[in-house]
């Protein structure tokens, strides 16, 4: 198992943003992830995505189409038990409450390290 948590940073503070994303991927591989959940219940062992607006308290998840995730490269390294994890994702995160708000995220490009 494996998965991944990314939260934005304030550029002038270095404090949260108020986005914060939020990605699991289950079982952590190389390969492409379609996504179609934004939560999962304790019981589920799937992968997941949202954006939380913790300013407005509103929770954006993949609701009509799958999101997709590419894992390019999955390494680790000896001096660490965190993976290096690169890769591309694109897709629309849907408002849970108002479908026709929306964030749409087009080629962009990952790397955790």
């Amino acid at each position: 198992m494996g998965g991944l948590e990314m939260f934005a940073l304030d550029d002038s503070t270095g404090s949260r943003s108020r986005y914060a994303m939020k990605v699991v991927l289950l079982p952590l591989q190389e390969g492409e992830y379609n996504i179609e959940k934004g939560i999962r219940t304790q019981e589920e062992i799937t992968s997941y995505i949202r954006i939380t607006d913790s300013l407005n308290k509103v929770e954006y998840c993949p609701l009509k189409k799958p999101f997709k995730v590419y894992v390019d490269s999955v390494r680790y390294h000896e001096s660490s038990m965190m993976p290096y994890i690169e890769g591309k994702m694109e897709g629309t995160l849907y408002n849970r409450y108002d479908v026709n708000d929306s964030i749409v995220v087009k080629d962009a490009i990952f790397g955790i390290h």
